[in-house]
């Protein structure tokens, strides 16, 4: 995505004819959560000074108001040049950089430095969340050090915020669902601060709901959803509202009301702020595909997966294919070609546990053992499980995961193994861990 620069940005929110392509810029604004972070950094400038006091002056050029504005645009424009300069060396190797000590160095204790973290961060989150975290979480530092006065109106706190939200993208995205919500609370303390906080805090009750949708907390994040949706109408973010109409899909489909689940996504799919978005379209088609298949309809669900999957491949979005490809394992399970489900079930859980995502990785391989038991492979099962417990206990992953895993490991070396133990351990995963989250509420917000 080819972001506006700064002063365009800039100049947009001065006055929305001074850049040289206003409707194009307003698409990418709607669409581009980097962009409008900044924007709505100078629009609730430009707001907050123009309620203060109606500026009549005949020259415009000599309105305070707009010089003020005219001077915080430059002075982000010149923190964002510095920390392009500063953090390109490190985020060309992101693994060797020592994130946690940036905040120590004052060169790095800048606004720029915190603006550029957040979107190194909201960039890689869906093929990288461990790193995310990490830059995230460098973000957060930076930002809580840097002056309650950099610029006016408060909007530092707005800073804050984007780090926090940040943040909770990656969490989730490591299905740490808990850590999130404090993240997010942390993130409405900061937007809560500013004069015109409205819209800030509109989106973070929209990733509330998705949150408390991945924990199964229906009635809250339907709550979250509503609340989001009165926040966001006001503004006429039809872009945005799409993220509340996806997390209500989803809590229909947790709770097995699939025939209005699929008219929730599909009035996503026929939305004009959707339209030629491709990261929507394969979001909203695979979700299609896991409402179909939970209905007992591979046969529909399976062209869904395919088209949202190669939709999602281009866009290099880790995390979304792999569930798509669950979902493909799971049609071809259910259309009785068990081998072929077991082969692909085992591809999945690896890429997950690539990912860091411990929870879909332990519960794709629970899928699979229970085809091996029935096709009499229970010796694969003990190895395969013992394996997966190593590496999470390296990791230092998800206890829970973990316990379900061992207890399996356990069973299939005393040769007890049997359907019902697999079904429980599912079971276990999915209540220890408050996540079951086949559906894909990978989009970033």
């Amino acid at each position: 995505m080819i972001h506006l620069s700064d002063d365009e940005i800039s100049l947009y929110a001065i006055e929305r004819e001074l850049v040289d392509s206003p409707d194009s810029a307003e698409a990418h604004l709607a669409d581009c959560t980097s962009c409008r972070g900044l924007f709505d950094v100078h629009e609730r400038f430009d707001e907050t000074l123009r309620a203060s006091e109606p500026w009549l002056v005949a020259d415009p050029s000599a309105d305070p108001h707009r010089q003020s504005l005219r001077a915080m645009a430059l002075q982000t424009q010149r923190e964002d040049d510095e920390a392009d300069l500063l953090l390109a060396p490190l985020l060309a190797e992101p693994e060797q950089a020592a994130w946690s000590e940036l905040v120590k160095d004052p060169r790095y204790r800048t606004g720029g430095v915190v603006r550029r973290l957040c979107e190194a961060a909201h960039q890689v989150c869906a093929v990288l969340p461990a790193q995310a975290l990490t830059v995230s979480g460098a973000a957060i530092a930076i930002a809580i050090a840097l002056p309650d006065d950099l610029y006016p109106a408060r909007a530092v706190f707005a800073l804050r915020g984007l780090a926090w939200k940040e943040q909770t993208n990656a969490l989730r995205s490591l299905d740490r669902f808990r850590e999130a919500l404090k993240a997010l609370e942390s993130a409405e303390a900061c937007f809560t601060e500013l004069v015109a906080p409205d819209f800030d805090l509109g989106i973070v009750w929209y990733n509330r709901g998705f949150v408390l949708a991945e924990r199964d907390d229906f009635h809250e994040a339907e709550d979250a959803a509503n609340t989001a949706s009165a926040l966001l109408r006001h503004f006429g973010q039809d872009s945005r509202l799409r993220f509340v109409y996806c997390v209500e899909g989803h809590v229909l489909w947790q709770r097995g009301d699939f025939a209005r689940a699929i008219k929730a996504f599909e009035r996503i799919l026929s939305s004009p702020a959707t339209g030629n978005d491709a990261f929507w379209v394969g979001i909203v088609k695979a979700n299609l595909g896991w409402c179909h298949l939970d209905a007992g309809d591979p046969l529909t669900a399976a062209p869904l997966f395919r088209e949202g999957r190669a939709g999602l491949l281009k866009l290099a979005v880790a995390g979304a294919v792999t569930r798509c490809d669950w979902g493909l394992a799971l049609v071809t399970r259910d259309l009785g070609h068990h081998r072929e489900a077991l082969a692909q079930l085992l591809a999945v859980s690896a890429a997950f546990e690539k990912q860091q995502v411990v929870v879909d990785s332990a519960a794709a391989m629970v899928e699979a053992f229970e085809i091996m038991l029935a096709l009499g492979q229970a010796d694969d099962i003990e190895r395969l499980a013992t394996g997966l417990v190593e590496t999470l206990t390296e990791a230092g992953r998800m206890e829970s995961a973990l316990t379900a895993l061992a207890y399996i490991k356990e069973a299939a070396a005393r040769k007890s193994i049997t359907p019902e133990i697999l079904r429980a351990a599912r079971t276990f995963l999915r209540a220890a861990s408050s996540s079951f989250p086949r559906l894909l509420l990978e989009a970033l917000v």
